[in-house]
């Protein structure tokens, strides 16, 4: 049996978002409506994919030069 360490995460929910990219709830909306950042939906649940962070944060850093 496989622990869940041992698997990549692939989605993270608003709070691990939050923590991850070290931002507010509120910043965090904020870049979902400006659509800098896309959300994945599953039924009411609301997760980021791993690769919508990654997407963010390079095209953030593109943006600054």
């Amino acid at each position: 049996m496989s622990t869940t360490s041992d698997t990549p995460k692939l989605t993270y929910s608003v709070p691990e978002a939050c923590k991850a990219l070290q931002i507010s709830r509120t910043t965090l909306w904020k870049l979902v409506k400006s659509r800098r950042l896309k959300p994945l939906r599953i039924g009411r649940r609301v997760l980021f994919t791993t690769r919508a962070l990654e997407e963010f944060l390079i095209g953030d850093r593109t943006a600054r030069r």
